[in-house]
């Protein structure tokens, strides 16, 4: 919803839709009661996510690597160096479900390592990035 790949049109303006259908909700019924947020992961090692990753290893040919070697190179960019975990999406999520974020309505969390905040025109100057074999 935040960024975008090759030949991900539909996918990306789907998910984008779907942000601004939650600031819609949360200006819309928010008088009501109504919190509407959304949660933006990056890469999360989840069965679904493994076997996309398995798949790209092997049409990259990362070697016998498998999955390990396609999130490696997946996450090479992102600042903590590694795919998130499914609870760590979770506790963000029961975070904004909590009374700890009873004023957060509207907004959009992400929860990728700090990938955002990464500047892919810089990425140059701080990492060595060869096309693969």
């Amino acid at each position: 919803a935040l960024r975008n790949g090759v030949a991900n049109a539909a996918y990306a303006t789907s998910k984008a839709a779907l942000l601004q259908l939650c600031r819609s909700l949360a200006v819309d019924y928010g008088k009501a009661g109504l919190r509407a947020n959304t949660v933006c992961p990056s890469w999360v090692r989840t069965e679904m996510a493994d076997r996309r990753m398995t798949r790209f290893a092997e049409e990259a040919h990362l070697g016998d690597g498998g999955a390990d070697a396609a999130y490696e190179e997946a996450t090479r960019l992102v600042p903590a160096g590694r795919p998130g975990e499914p609870a760590e999406v979770a506790e963000a999520i029961t975070w904004l479900l909590s009374p700890a974020a009873s004023f957060v309505n509207g907004a959009t969390l992400t929860v990728d390592g700090g990938v955002t905040a990464v500047d892919p025109g810089t990425s140059a100057f701080d990492f060595s990035i060869a096309p693969r074999a």
